[in-house]
C-alpha cells in the first residue's frame, strides 16, 4: 500500500539506483567472503525464549516517554526540525561508518590470529 503514495517523478534515475545496487553487491560480497574465511565454531545451545521476558512496567514507561518526547518535539522544535533531522542523519551515517571500519579491523585481526 505504500506504493500508492509514491510519485514516479520523485524517484531517482537509473544511475543513482545502479550506484546503490553496486554498493549492496560490494557489501554482500564482503560479508560472504568474511563468512567463508571465518573459523568454524561449535553450535551454541538454543536460547529459551520464555526466559527472555520484559516487564510490562518497562514497556509502558518506554511508550509513555516515546509519546511525550514525540509530541514535545513536534510542538517545541517545529522550526528547527529539519536541522535536527539532518543532525540525526549525520550522526547515523558517522556511527555506521565507524561500525563498518571497526568490524573490518576486528575481522582482519581474528583471521590473522586464526592462521
Amino acid at each position: 500500500l505504500e506504493g500508492f503514495a509514491l510519485r514516479p517523478e520523485a524517484l531517482p534515475g537509473l544511475l543513482p539506483q545502479a550506484v546503490i545496487w553496486a554498493l549492496y553487491a560490494f557489501f554482500f560480497y564482503g560479508l560472504r567472503r568474511s563468512l567463508r574465511r571465518s573459523p568454524p565454531t561449535a553450535p551454541s545451545a538454543p536460547v529459551n525464549a520464555a526466559s527472555l521476558t520484559i516487564p510490562w512496567r518497562f514497556v509502558a514507561l518506554w511508550a509513555l516517554i516515546y509519546t511525550a518526547t514525540a509530541v514535545l518535539t513536534a510542538v517545541l522544535f517545529l522550526p528547527v526540525s529539519g536541522g535536527l533531522m539532518l543532525l540525526a542523519w549525520a550522526a547515523g551515517i558517522s556511527l555506521g561508518g565507524y561500525t563498518l571500519v571497526y568490524a573490518i579491523r576486528v575481522n582482519r585481526s581474528s583471521i590473522a590470529h586464526a592462521r
